[in-house]
């Protein structure tokens, strides 16, 4: 175990990756086992900010799945927060920018810097830079969230978000807005989210919550919609056998998911 500690600017709180559970569960978890200082690990030198390790021990010291941290590990990778250098044995992560997390309070001048850095990733040329913080996130960036956020809370599992996703969620939000006008109903950016959170809420077909993917919720939009409807038909609200199907087809839904995750990793 190493010694010492890490030190976090209040910035943190805005790293894009700040309210995503697993993203800063791993992240931190790999500054604070990094080395503090150059050491030797059998004929390789692991340098200062740098962790050896493999997927396996940080699913046993993390407690988090190995699907989740492969899509973790690759997002901070994508994002320069950390750069990988895989072997047949075993992976070297590094910490970029790891002297900002280790302080020395006497130092005003690399306080400074931390409060500058800190939240500013090394991204090769090759990587494309995050998007600025001043600038307004479109209406797919803010449905992305929602339904990760859905999928993380409903499975307990990060979704690993595609370029195809993006594309996916735009016709779905497409769908969602012709809806509401048809209805002359609101179209503001907030209500189509706010609708978008009550019909992710309203699946409860059991395919589609044992192969929950953006791709399909938008290709069956219609039915989910239908569904929905005549569920409401025989109530305002789910009645509590309803209620109790739904909950068993997302648990079913979780397991044939991980199970299928099991088998493509064997």
């Amino acid at each position: 175990m190493n010694q010492g500690h890490v030190k976090l600017h209040c910035k943190i709180q805005e790293w894009e990756w700040y309210s995503t559970p697993y993203m800063f569960h791993l992240f931190m978890h790999i500054v604070m086992s990094a080395n503090t200082e150059n050491r030797n690990r059998g004929r390789r030198v692991v340098s200062r900010g740098q962790l050896l390790t493999t997927l396996n021990k940080l699913v046993e010291e993390t407690g988090i799945s190995k699907r989740s941290i492969r899509t973790c590990l690759e997002r901070l990778r994508n994002t320069g927060e950390i750069s990988i250098e895989p072997t047949k044995l075993y992976s070297v992560i590094t910490v970029n920018n790891y002297n900002a997390y280790q302080i020395d309070d006497n130092c005003s001048d690399i306080k400074e810097q931390q409060e500058q850095t800190l939240l500013t990733p090394v991204v090769s040329p090759s990587v494309k830079k995050p998007r600025k913080k001043s600038e307004p996130k479109t209406i797919v960036s803010k449905a992305r969230e929602v339904f990760e956020k859905y999928f993380l809370d409903t499975y307990q599992d990060v979704y690993y978000w595609t370029a195809k996703d993006a594309g996916q969620m735009k016709a779905l939000l497409n769908k969602i807005r012709f809806r509401r006008e048809s209805k002359k109903l609101p179209v503001e950016e907030n209500d189509i989210i706010d609708a978008l959170r009550m019909f992710l809420n309203s699946i409860t077909d059991k395919w589609i919550c044992q192969n929950f993917s953006v791709t399909n919720i938008a290709s069956k939009y219609n039915e989910i919609v239908a569904q929905a409807k005549i569920n409401q038909e025989n109530g305002n609200v789910k009645t509590a056998s309803n209620q109790e199907d739904s909950k068993r087809s997302r648990l079913e839904g979780a397991a044939s998911i991980i199970k299928r995750l099991e088998e493509e990793e064997k």
